[in-house]
């Protein structure tokens, strides 16, 4: 996978002009969503990739999941899950569970569109929808910017002292900068749409500014009263961006040409 000529800076902030090119490029890729009759709810999920700015730099909101949940503890991933009997559609799920997770208001994101096509789950049970949307500090921020002012950023702060407790760890930024950074790629061994390979991306030293302890071998998040460790046991360069999380990063930096 070669770095391409992209679409939209990874540098500059995001616009109000770069978004409107991330949901041209969605429609070219976007899948026909399922209308989520009431069978279909057990066997489909959905994630929301957060795009944000955090202090000016456009970038992905990820989280790492609580150790104590029973799937992927300690794992990075996106908002979102399975479809519960509420939703009126996936993309109502991708944004029930972003608020659940990430304390974010539906009405502080602008959903730019879809990815596709949707993959199964590691365990195979599940068909994984992805959503793109970008996210505002805030749901009453008067969006009347010029189209190529740069965008409000997120505060990091905010978004780790209004974390659930018991299913969100940590939420990190990472900038679009370093996921296509060469030097931070790693070629990852599970495949996915037919067998096509994706880079994983080593992010423990993105996680620095969130958390209070960094050892060989043990990372704490300063998140929650008993300071709970959110990677027991692990070695830094394994906490990383990987399985369906990473694939579906892969497929935007592809809809967004950053590789070929």
């Amino acid at each position: 996978m070669a770095l391409s000529s992209s679409s939209i800076s990874v540098t500059r902030p995001f616009s109000s002009n770069t978004l409107e090119i991330i949901r041209d490029a969605l429609r070219n890729v976007a899948q026909p969503v399922p209308t989520p009759l009431p069978h279909l709810k057990p066997s489909h999920a959905a994630v929301l990739i957060p795009l944000c700015n955090v202090d000016g730099k456009p970038g992905i909101l990820l989280q790492v999941r609580g150790k104590s949940l029973r799937n992927h503890p300690g794992e990075v991933s996106f908002p979102g899950g399975r479809m519960d009997e509420e939703d009126i559609s996936l993309q109502h799920a991708s944004l029930r569970e972003t608020q659940e997770e990430l304390s974010i208001n539906p009405n502080q994101i602008d959903i730019l569109g879809s990815l596709g096509p949707p993959e199964r789950n590691m365990r195979g049970d599940m068909t994984v929808w992805p959503f793109v949307g970008f996210v505002y500090p805030s749901s009453d921020i008067v969006r009347t910017l010029a189209s190529d002012d740069p965008l409000p950023s997120l505060d990091m702060a905010t978004i780790q002292d209004t974390l659930p407790t018991t299913e969100v760890a940590t939420a990190f930024h990472l900038p679009l900068s370093e996921l296509i950074s060469p030097a931070r790629r790693r070629l990852d061994v599970e495949t996915f749409g037919e067998g096509r390979p994706y880079w994983a991306i080593p992010v423990a030293d993105l996680l620095q500014s969130d958390i209070t302890t960094v050892n060989e071998n043990v990372i704490s998040s300063d998140h929650g009263d008993d300071n709970e460790t959110v990677f027991d046991s692990v070695k830094a360069e394994s906490v990383k961006v990987w399985g369906l999380t990473g694939w579906y990063l892969s497929l935007l930096t592809r809809a967004l040409k950053m590789y070929e």
